[in-house]
């Protein structure tokens, strides 16, 4: 099996030759040589006047995304989705539909998700001209609108089922979500491209612009380029048999310091009591108490239960 894949998206009215400046830059630099390169393109035309052609809408470009997934770029083992505009929305709702399908598992190989002016929030520009349009009715147009009811229901579920999942299991995966928004993009304003997500970020440009980088010192170039090889260098998270992860040893923060910095601490199967499987424990530091909390399957509380309590009475 080949190991990264880049799988670009774009967005409304547009098509993967969007992303050629990318391309272009990505196909000669030595660091990224590894990577290959994909386009899911989609309809996405501004009138349909075939009577026997329908334009799309988000839940079976989302659904053809994942077919795409499935066959085009079935022999990559990690899989990076990047986006621009619509495009993000489309990702968001593949990733919605999968868990709330049952599939949490097939997404363990995204390894990142990157959304470039995505309308998390919709698009407000020409809103009252788009409206007026007689006898044009987008269904993707539509969904581009402020507040559109499909599109914050799946953003709920991606915030809570793939941002911030605790596990791999069938209705969840965690998979990291990069946003950026342009600093001069009135199209998909900054407010509106970051919405709710937690890891945003401002780059240059205006819509188009942003995904258009000059050179390999430009910002936005740098960003992508830093996402994708912290995708492909970082390791696919092991699972435990109850579908939790393994605690991540070197990465939980040392409720030690009081000024607010966090240290690292680890933790081996050897400070776990005996019998006790490292792998269905998860270490989380919660920052508000301040305290080190500890997720634990049942088999394994009533284990270290147990022990407490033979230590108790050999005490005695």
């Amino acid at each position: 099996m080949k190991q990264a894949v880049v799988v670009f998206v774009h967005g409304l009215f547009s098509s993967g030759q969007i992303w050629s400046t990318f391309r272009g830059l990505m196909v000669s630099d030595s660091d990224l040589a590894d990577l290959e390169l994909l386009d899911f393109e989609y309809p996405s035309p501004k009138f349909s006047l075939n009577p026997l052609r329908r334009i799309p809408d988000f839940d079976v470009l989302a659904d053809s995304l994942r077919t795409y997934l499935e066959t085009e770029a079935a022999d990559y083992s990690d899989v990076i989705l990047v986006s621009h505009s619509q495009g993000g929305l489309i990702v968001q709702r593949y990733l919605a539909r999968t868990v709330m399908g049952g599939r949490g598992n097939d997404l363990r190989r995204i390894r990142r998700v990157v959304m470039f002016a995505c309308p998390n929030s919709g698009s407000e520009l020409f809103l009252a001209a788009r409206r007026r349009i007689p006898f044009w009715s987008h269904p993707q147009e539509r969904e581009l609108r402020p507040i559109h009811e499909s599109v914050s229901a799946t953003q709920q579920v991606v915030i809570n089922r793939i941002v911030h999942a605790q596990r791999t299991s069938s209705d969840q995966c965690g998979v990291p979500v990069h946003v950026y928004a342009g600093e001069q993009d009135n199209v998909v304003t900054p407010t509106s491209a970051k919405g709710v997500f937690p890891d945003t970020g401002v780059l240059p440009g205006d819509h188009s612009t942003i995904i258009q980088p000059d050179s390999t010192r430009h910002r936005s170039y740098l960003a992508l380029k830093g996402i994708l090889l912290g995708a492909v260098s970082a390791p696919i998270p092991q699972r435990g048999p109850a579908g939790l992860s393994f605690a991540e040893r070197d990465k939980i923060p040392n409720p030690g310091p009081s000024d607010g910095s966090a240290e690292s601490t680890k933790i081996y199967s050897s400070d776990l009591s005996p019998g006790v499987d490292e792998s269905t424990v998860i270490a989380k530091w919660n920052p508000t108490s301040r305290t080190l909390d500890f997720i634990l399957t049942p088999e394994t509380a009533l284990a270290w239960i147990r022990q407490l309590g033979e230590e108790k009475s050999s005490d005695d």
